[in-house]
């Protein structure tokens, strides 16, 4: 018996992100030099749409800066755009659009040649002197920024890393006092009248820029660069190499948040005490293994989201093809990286960026830190 296969034939109809007529945007105000603000029960993903005004294509519009709104009602994003001025006027507060996204560009592969890395090392080990754990990270290609984010975070940029250690846990103030007694300095100028605070003996301890500098040095250690941190906090394998017909190529890969895409409420950062408000708990630090099974990166470093933002080597300058300026770019602060206990969840992403160092790097101790060691300098014996 002959089988008899049908065919049926769906002709393309153009997609169009967020038609009006199921998930209306919604124009909230009219801003000036050419923006808008408007609102959506989506996220967008995107940096430029097409703006569509009752199905027609008007014009183009770039996000500049957006975030979540009403936490606890309903999901609802706000987002302030700027477009071209013949676009402008065909806009009004209260109107609806919809938009449409680019096609996506593919990001280039690279080969596996850039990563020929050895076997024999230890997925953590123990540091010495101080005795604090340390995590691997492995190297390769690495994005590094947000096109969604602040401005400084764009545009998104590749950069290569190599293999390093880092801590898995901030420096806390049990291990900064074995650090003071060991070298015969004078504790940092957070502890109240330079008494040990013993209650809070395993809180991140905040320093300043050279304190933490000095404790690194200590420990046969360096700070970080944000890059370095950066990838440290992936939620997943940031190089990962995938099998093609021309063979083993490497792929970059990255995650919102050091846990993934998806935002929870268990990570030390403002909606966690705002979800306890019928509680008398005031917003503070909490210990450095605090949700340490739910705020854990990949390479399994704990707490690079909240809790207390932490200090990079790195000076706080502007990315590669940015145009973005501020009197704060330059040689002057350093960057601090993944928020802190009183930050919202745009501060505490992975491509976050903010600084600290004013008026000076040795008088600004408003964040903590953790440690990276070399490969070279690690024992193979």
């Amino acid at each position: 018996m002959k089988k008899i296969i049908f065919l049926i034939f769906i002709p393309f109809i153009p997609f169009i992100l967020y038609s009006q007529a199921e998930n209306p945007l919604i124009i909230k105000s009219m801003l000036e030099n050419n923006r808008i603000l408007f609102q959506s029960t989506e996220r967008l993903t995107e940096r430029r749409y097409t703006i569509y005004i009752a199905d027609q294509p008007k014009g183009n519009i770039t996000i500049q800066a957006g975030g979540r709104v009403n936490s606890f009602t309903e999901y609802k994003y706000e987002y302030t755009a700027i477009t071209t001025p013949n676009v402008i006027n065909d806009l009004k507060s209260g109107q609806k659009f919809s938009i449409s996204a680019p096609r996506q560009k593919k990001m280039p592969v690279y080969t596996d040649a850039f990563t020929k890395e050895k076997t024999e090392y230890e997925r953590s080990i123990i540091s010495k002197p101080d005795n604090r754990e340390m995590v691997l990270v492995t190297g390769g290609i690495t994005l590094i920024g947000s096109d969604l984010g602040q401005p400084d975070e764009s545009p998104v940029h590749q950069i290569m890393i190599k293999l390093f250690y880092i801590d898995t846990y901030e420096v806390s103030n049990r291990d900064y006092l074995v650090y003071c007694m060991s070298s015969s300095v004078a504790p940092p100028i957070s502890w109240h009248k330079g008494e040990f605070p013993q209650i809070k003996a395993d809180y991140p301890v905040l320093v300043t820029y050279h304190e933490a500098l000095s404790y690194a040095k200590w420990a046969g250690k360096r700070l970080p660069t944000e890059f370095e941190w950066e990838r440290a906090a992936n939620g997943v394998a940031a190089s990962q190499k995938v099998v093609t017909e021309q063979g083993i190529i490497e792929k970059p890969f990255k995650t919102r948040f050091p846990w993934g895409n998806d935002l929870h409420r268990w990570i030390n950062y403002s909606d966690y005490w705002n979800s306890k408000s019928e509680t008398t708990e005031r917003q503070e630090l909490l210990p450095i293994d605090y949700f340490k099974n739910t705020n854990i990166s990949f390479y399994g470093a704990v707490n690079m989201a909240g809790n207390a933002a932490e200090w990079t080597s790195s000076w706080y300058r502007a990315y590669p093809g940015s145009t973005h300026e501020t009197i704060r770019f330059g040689t002057q602060v350093k960057v601090i990286r993944g928020g802190d206990y009183k930050s919202n969840p745009e501060e505490i992403t992975i491509s976050s960026r903010s600084f600290g160092g004013l008026p000076d790097l040795r008088s600004d101790n408003r964040a903590g830190f953790r440690c990276v060691k070399d490969i070279e300098t690690i024992s193979k014996n």
